[in-house]
């Protein structure tokens, strides 16, 4: 059986501000930088050209190829406005950001106008009837290479790795990974050099506006960087990726949504990615504020990594006030690595203030290969290093899936605090996958796992 599934709705503008005003920041941001903008305010809006300086409204430029470019060549620096018109849509990834060491200015990214937040996408969309051809009877295939002429949106890209399709409002997620496993109608697989292949018996762009989301990133961040006010729709990577060792960086006020389904080619064989926020190991004084997140292959927000060199922990990283929805996880957590004592795991980290809802009611819950206890609002995998230093609280967790939480070594790290939450649950709903306590059996599962003692509990 084909796998359908309607994109999720957004949801109100000020519903998501409301939540964050409500929040008090855990910790605070004693150590990221206000975005202070002291220099130049380059603008982009679909009727520009990149012929243009982009000084201004009426000079505008018009891809985020040529905002690449300037990143790349130091056009931009730190200090600096990069602004997207309101209501027009862009193709690409911002990810030319370049390292930065100054600490008091930030390079912004944000909207201009008035109207619907800019969007930016990774989206290939492939509507164009002669782009597609033949293979056999039942299958079709369109050339998703740079520039093949087969398709329009995100033409500048190389990249074939799709993560799903979407046709008039639905996700078509059943990703192949070899031509002779196509079975159904809509079933796809990308060879990851050039072509896209689907199974259907007429062609494609006859049934409506179909869109290949390929891999990659929305938005690399680097330090000292803020982005505020955009719509990261359609990627088959991650939303905002933190890559690392980097600092001072802010997210506000975003959409993220429509995001993941590709193969992981570094990671196990046929295995699909693809996060909401991933923040990685090494990153410190990090936000992410009044953000609405859904439609997530795997989860909304995850902070995760391997100890490698310098990169050994997270330090005042929070993640507050934002609305999660219809991802598979809204939470997630794994740290590996040996070290103890200071610097190392979590210092002064939150995800707090958050409401999350529906976790598992995701087009990716439905396709992924490992289903067990996955639709879950909270994930932990390994937690090898100190993680006395995060807080997960003051969330409203209402619905899940499967279960709550997820813990894959069965007991909770020691010196975590989920706590003062609120959680509902439909009647049977597990509190903990690898554990027998339901919903309604709350008091006895705070009792033997020490989380969530002052939380709250609710029978849907």
């Amino acid at each position: 059986m084909d796998l359908l599934h309607s994109i999720g709705t957004p949801l109100k503008r000020r519903t998501v501000l409301a939540a964050a005003l409500a929040v008090p920041l855990a910790g605070g941001f004693a150590g990221t930088a206000s975005a202070q903008t002291t220099g130049r305010t380059f603008h982009v809006s679909q009727t520009g050209s990149d012929r243009a300086d982009g000084l201004g409204s009426t000079r505008a430029w018009r891809t985020v190829e040529q905002v690449n470019k300037a990143l790349a060549d130091g056009g931009i620096t730190r200090g600096d406005q990069v602004l997207f018109r309101r209501g027009d849509t862009f193709y690409g990834a911002i990810d030319a950001i370049p390292p930065s060491t100054d600490a008091t200015r930030q390079l912004v990214f944000g909207a201009y106008g008035v109207g619907a937040l800019p969007q930016l996408t990774s989206y290939k969309v492939c509507t164009i009837e002669a782009g597609w051809t033949r293979y056999d009877a039942q299958t079709w295939r369109i050339d998703l290479s740079a520039n093949s002429g087969a398709y329009t949106g995100n033409t500048g890209s190389a990249n074939v790795n799709v993560g799903f399709l979407r046709v008039d409002g639905v996700v078509r997620a059943r990703k192949r990974f070899t031509l002779d496993a196509l079975a159904g109608d809509w079933d796809f697989y990308s060879d990851n050099t050039q072509y896209l292949y689907v199974r259907l018996a007429g062609n494609p762009a006859l049934a409506g506006v179909v869109r290949a989301a390929v891999d990659g990133n929305l938005v690399t961040a680097q330090s000292s960087v803020a982005v505020r006010d955009l719509e990261l729709v359609g990627s088959g990577g991650h939303g905002f990726r933190s890559p690392g060792l980097i600092s001072n960086v802010t997210v506000s006020g975003c959409v993220i949504h429509e995001i993941g389904g590709s193969q992981l080619l570094s990671g196990p064989a046929n295995t699909r990615y693809g996060n909401g926020v991933e923040i990685w190991i090494g990153g410190s004084d990090i936000s992410v504020t009044s953000t609405q997140i859904y439609d997530a292959y795997d989860v909304a927000v995850t902070y995760q990594g391997k100890q490698t060199g310098a990169q050994t922990g997270w330090t005042r990283v929070h993640v507050t006030g934002c609305t999660i929805h219809n991802c598979t996880q809204s939470f997630e957590m794994w740290c590996q690595g040996t070290g103890t004592g200071s610097g190392y795991g979590f210092t002064d980290c939150s995800f707090a203030g958050n409401d999350c809802r529906q976790a598992g009611y995701s087009w990716g819950a439905g396709v992924r290969p490992d289903t067990a206890g996955k639709g879950t609002q909270l994930l932990f995998y390994d937690t090898e290093l100190p993680c006395g230093g995060l807080s997960i609280t003051d969330n409203t967790f209402y619905d899940a899936a499967q279960n709550y939480t997820y813990f894959a070594h069965t007991t909770p790290p020691a010196g975590m605090v989920v706590d003062k939450n609120r959680v509902s649950l439909r009647a049977g709903t597990k509190l903990e996958y690898q554990r027998a306590e339901t919903i309604a059996n709350a008091a006895a599962w705070t009792a033997a796992t020490g989380l969530d003692r002052a939380s709250t509990f609710t029978v849907l």
